[in-house]
């Protein structure tokens, strides 16, 4: 219906767009993007569809905004009354948590880097998902160049707490090289992080979230995702490589019967 482009229109934050949230409030619909190349965060305003607006840009070491360098992901999330967006940077090695209560004013609340205050597994941070573990907010982050995953308590956004690191090879996590991509689910009481890697999908159960526990592994595959059929949770992966190409769709109520190539 609508295409936009950097630097046309009032858009100045879209170059290398990747990672793209859509948030709704009581007056619209709002996509917030975030822009590897421009290293900052454009939030649109969709509720016409035919006709989005520019809202507000944000832009790294601007504006009290430190971790935006190399934007890659986005993910939206309430937390006590007030909306947030959670920001990987692949760059900066970092999260940077933005107040977009009101899309037109968003406020920088804070941002952990790699290495520092206990967050060790951030580098080369790709992507993120938020979610809501008994009364807790956790983001948590796939890192590529730590090949691994770091999980932070976010419950209060001003002051993002490190709860927990895995690593490719350590711990009995196998499958965590490269890791690009992240969905977390609920599934049978439980709650899981199904992280993408180069070659393979690992599954971790983080319903402790201080605790991530290896589930299971799924050799060959890259990309995966979440969806509800019928009362059940399945996760549809991808896989390619020397297994050919194709999808395995996984019945998270049974993680015991993941897919292990021969």
């Amino acid at each position: 219906m609508a295409a936009i482009s950097d630097d046309a229109g009032g858009f100045i934050e879209l170059d290398g767009a990747g990672g793209i949230a859509v948030h709704g409030t009581d007056n619209g619909m709002y996509a917030l993007v975030a822009s590897f190349d421009d290293s900052g965060v454009q939030i649109i305003d969709i509720t016409r569809p035919d006709n989005p607006l520019p809202v507000a840009a944000i832009s790294d070491d601007a504006g009290g905004f430190t971790e935006l360098g190399g934007a890659a992901n986005i993910a939206v999330h309430d937390i006590g009354g007030r909306t947030y967006a959670v920001v990987v940077s692949a760059v900066d090695n970092g999260v940077q948590i933005i107040d977009i209560t009101d899309p037109a004013d968003p406020l920088p609340v804070a941002a952990v880097s790699d290495d520092v205050g206990g967050f060790t597994k951030l580098g080369g941070a790709l992507d993120i998902d938020i979610h809501d573990i008994g009364n807790r907010t956790y983001a948590i982050v796939a890192s590529r160049e730590d090949s691994g995953v770091q999980i932070i308590d976010i419950t209060d956004p001003a002051d993002p707490l490190p709860v927990a690191a895995v690593s490719d090879d350590v711990g009995g996590f196998t499958e965590l090289g490269g890791a690009v991509n992240i969905v977390v689910h609920d599934a049978d009481n439980r709650t899981y992080a199904i992280v993408a890697g180069y070659k393979s999908v690992q599954i971790i159960d983080i319903t402790h979230p201080a605790e991530p526990i290896s589930v299971a592994w799924l050799e060959g595959a890259q990309s995966v995702a979440i969806h509800n059929i019928s009362s059940k949770t399945y996760a549809l992966v991808g896989y390619t490589g020397s297994f050919g190409g194709g999808m395995q769709i996984i019945d998270m109520m049974s993680l015991e019967s993941a897919w292990l190539p021969p």
